[in-house]
């Protein structure tokens, strides 16, 4: 039965977040995951190339989606729940824009944005990430219900940099749950790939919603590890 009127209502929302790699033609390890954890929004990075083919693979319940690759981003978001609007943030200014969607989940907007930042290792890249990180925090903070931010943010979370982002976008960092937990290898380096390997990928929430739990996947070809994160929203 419904809440009765007053009441609040707990929904849980699963959500799955991979770099898939531009040269990964493991396509169907990806598959197999998706169709295994059964996630309600997948968020996914450097998706062009081969991978648009992906989507047609995917079960039919995923047919909400924003594409941003053909307005030069390579993030796309894909959802069993109803995408209410969407966008892909500064399109012609930052190398691989945001992807945003406002999803629908039985009546409560949720705003989701997918990141993958420049690498910050010459001027330009560090000027491209400042500008990045400062119009997602906009984005999240501007947003009056429950926020996702996830992806790629070529960061780590220790730095003072992402610190002064998740505080401008009154954002909470929960995933990856382990302070240890590593989501990239170098897989050029071969067998040190692991002893390199560093935290970049992040999930973020703001608003009405709480983590439940969240956990590194399996291998998918990537040079990244996939995040499965449950969280819960919280409202009337």
């Amino acid at each position: 039965a419904p809440p009765a009127s007053g009441m609040s209502k707990t929904r849980r929302l699963r959500i799955l977040v991979n770099n898939v790699y531009f040269h990964n033609r493991k396509t169907g390890l990806l598959l197999t995951l998706i169709k295994r954890e059964k996630p309600d929004v997948i968020i996914l990075q450097e998706f062009a190339l081969h991978w648009p083919g992906f989507l047609k693979e995917l079960p039919a319940e995923y047919r909400y989606r924003v594409e941003g690759h053909a307005l030069r981003s390579e993030g796309v978001i894909v959802s069993r729940y109803p995408i209410r609007s969407s966008a892909v943030l500064a399109p012609g200014e930052l190398r691989f824009p945001p992807v945003r969607a406002d999803i629908d989940v039985d009546g409560t907007i949720v705003r989701v944005i997918g990141v993958h930042t420049a690498l910050p290792l010459d001027e330009w890249g560090y000027r491209n990430q400042s500008r990045y990180l400062e119009l997602v925090a906009r984005a999240a903070r501007s947003f009056e219900g429950p926020v996702i931010v996830a992806g790629d943010f070529n960061l780590t979370h220790w730095t003072s940099r992402f610190a002064r982002f998740a505080r401008a976008g009154g954002l909470i960092r929960v995933a990856p749950t382990s302070l240890l937990a590593r989501t990239w290898y170098p897989l050029s380096l071969g067998t040190i790939a692991p002893a390199l390997a560093l935290p970049i990928d992040h999930v973020l929430i703001r608003g009405p919603i709480r983590l439940l739990d969240g956990r590194l996947g399996p291998d998918t070809g990537s040079d990244h590890l996939p995040q499965i994160v449950d969280l819960v929203l919280e409202g009337k």
